[in-house]
């Protein structure tokens, strides 16, 4: 099953309730609603007016570059790979070589390469992600997705486990990778080193304030522990 690489970190990954393929996505978007046509509208008409200018003097590049990588994010978040993609990319020609501009580039070709199950696009998806880990190395989002790209789209479970592991170890608090290290064990058919993670995490979630995200967090690991132990004991 081919899944689709989104950015948002906020996506718990969950094993509960799922049948083998567990979920459709790994990740999920922003709600389109969240990004309206009036803002898309209000950027492409700010991109046209500095268009016309920076013909005239090349002061206005910066700002111009700023509006199309506003534009291109503002696409992904809408599921616009073309227009994204394009906003990105004149982004980057108007000097915002950034990483997070790199990194919103590999988010859209792999992205439409799933979608269109294109080669090329997964292959400038990879060397975006590597753009922007060699500009940014500990771009925190960035080295996360670009495991679970590794893991799901190129097979490279060793190395995409081992940044996992890797941003686990330096970020203990970002949640997320620590439920992805322990679905990747499990996927590998490695359930007592995902029970591990999932306990270790439980515990350190027990003691975070209360917030309805992270009784989600609770409530997921939980399940997930659950899950294991029936499965560990032949209880299925």
């Amino acid at each position: 099953m081919k899944k689709l690489l989104l950015p948002s970190i906020l996506a718990v990954l969950f094993l509960s309730g799922c049948k083998d393929g567990f979920l459709e996505e790994l990740f999920t978007l922003k709600s389109v609603k969240t990004v309206g046509k009036d803002e898309i509208s209000r950027l492409k008409h700010e991109a046209g007016k500095y268009e016309k200018k920076v013909s005239e003097k090349m002061e206005h590049a910066d700002q111009l570059g700023g509006i199309y990588q506003e534009l291109g994010e503002k696409y992904n978040d809408r599921r616009s790979w073309d227009p994204a993609i394009d906003s990105l990319k004149k982004a980057i020609g108007y000097g915002r070589d950034s990483a997070r501009v790199h990194y919103q580039l590999a988010l859209a070709y792999a992205n439409r390469g799933v979608e269109l199950d294109s080669d090329k696009d997964m292959d400038r998806a990879e060397y975006h992600y590597r753009k922007t880990l060699s500009l940014q190395p500990e771009y925190t989002e960035a080295r996360y997705s670009y495991s679970i790209f590794l893991y799901y789209s190129r097979g490279q479970k060793e190395k995409a486990t081992r940044i996992l592991k890797e941003l686990v170890v330096a970020n203990p608090s970002y949640y997320s990778a620590r439920f992805a290290l322990a679905r990747l064990h499990y996927e590998n058919k490695q359930p007592q080193k995902a029970l591990s993670i999932y306990e270790r995490l439980y515990a350190d979630l027990q003691k975070l304030p209360d917030s309805s995200q992270i009784r989600e967090y609770r409530e997921n690991c939980r399940n997930n522990i659950q899950r294991i132990m029936r499965e560990i004991s032949g209880g299925g």
